[in-house]
């Protein structure tokens, strides 16, 4: 693998065509000021005040579901929660982002690339294209048929090797597999298409879609390994099984000022409950802890000023994960649908305490 690392390949590096990276020409005239900033609602339904602002949602008494194992009981649909959301014929202002649910390698590195099937989905957010098909249900639907391992739409496009190996191009995996064949990263030139074909139209679809006042917020969604790659400082380490990140620290507030929220704490704490209601049985329910959210919420909030939550849901909620991280998942088809409907259940449930 050779990677550019010289002064000729670095001065070529900053060439990369950032003209047109997320919004029209026709979007550039509206400022962040031309849209109203987050209403100050708290999740118990009263105006934001000095009184409310730090006080922490917490579910109330009873409200946490009656689903047991994630192998047996998670989509019973005969409890409590048996009301399905999806049902129902209201559309909701969503906007919905799956940046990680490919599985394609693009044309252009077909033959570059060391990577089987199996590395594919292991480092993937495998089925979360489906997982997350709320399209007839929301106002905005996004999402991709390419590979993350390839072009990683949830970096910044400057964000290359081998300044940062885990970058828009990667050079390795998260369990530390090799991406591409020796000596055939590709150069500059091939980054330029590859982000002009299928990095660059992604974002303008997110942002088009945001100009629309339809758009009362948007979530970026993922899947999780159940435990901390390889790569990952605290290998090996159990994650929660729902993960909400805006930025900020394990209560939504600001956990610094070069990373504003972007959304505010009383609306992530009120989404977390409603996961809680859903999944609480089945384990954590973690605030931007291990992910507070990656580049597109981030940089989309700065443009546009719409709300951006991303979310995570642990693999193990629709796979089986054999003893030891090399042992290969074992998907579950029968359970996307259910969780699904329990997922939008809970994005539902939110907007309507919030609005």
């Amino acid at each position: 693998m050779q990677v550019p690392n010289n002064r000729k390949a670095r001065s070529e590096r900053v060439r990369i065509n950032l003209g047109f990276l997320f919004f029209p020409p026709r979007a550039c005239h509206r400022s962040p000021a031309a849209r109203p900033f987050f209403p100050r609602i708290h999740p118990n339904g009263q105006r934001f005040s000095e009184t409310t602002h730090n006080t922490p949602y917490r579910p109330e008494p009873g409200r946490t579901g009656p689903y047991g194992t994630i192998l047996e009981r998670v989509f019973d649909t005969t409890g409590h929660h048996a009301k399905d959301v999806c049902a129902l014929s209201r559309t909701y202002p969503f906007l919905i982002s799956v940046p990680h649910g490919g599985d394609r390698i693009p044309a252009e590195v077909q033959d570059r690339v060391l990577l089987t099937p199996q590395d594919i989905a292991y480092n993937s957010d495998p089925r979360t294209r489906e997982i997350y098909d709320f399209r007839e249900r929301v106002a905005g639907f996004v999402d991709t048929p390419i590979a993350r391992s390839i072009i990683d739409l949830n970096r910044a496009p400057y964000d290359l090797p081998p300044r940062n190996p885990d970058g828009v191009l990667k050079v390795v995996t998260a369990d530390g597999t090799t991406i591409y064949k020796e000596g055939r990263f590709p150069e500059i030139g091939l980054v330029n298409t590859l982000l002009a074909h299928y990095y660059y139209p992604y974002h303008r679809r997110i942002s088009d879609m945001l100009e629309s006042e339809a758009i009362g917020i948007a979530f970026d969604c993922h899947s999780m390994l159940p435990f901390a790659p390889l790569m990952w400082p605290d290998s090996g380490k159990s994650r929660p099984v729902i993960c909400l990140g805006n930025s900020g620290d394990t209560r939504g507030e600001a956990a610094n000022r070069r990373s504003p929220l972007t959304c505010p704490p009383e609306w992530i704490r009120e989404l977390a409950g409603t996961f809680h209601e859903r999944f609480g049985d089945l384990g954590e329910v973690a605030i931007n802890d291990p992910y507070p959210g990656g580049f597109i919420i981030r940089s989309h909030f700065r443009r546009s000023r719409v709300p951006w939550i991303q979310v995570e849901i642990s693999r193990s909620l629709y796979e089986e994960f054999p003893e030891g991280q090399e042992a290969e998942p074992a998907g579950d088809p029968r359970r996307h649908e259910a969780l699904r409907i329990r997922i939008f259940e809970a994005f539902a449930a939110f907007w309507e305490n919030i609005s």
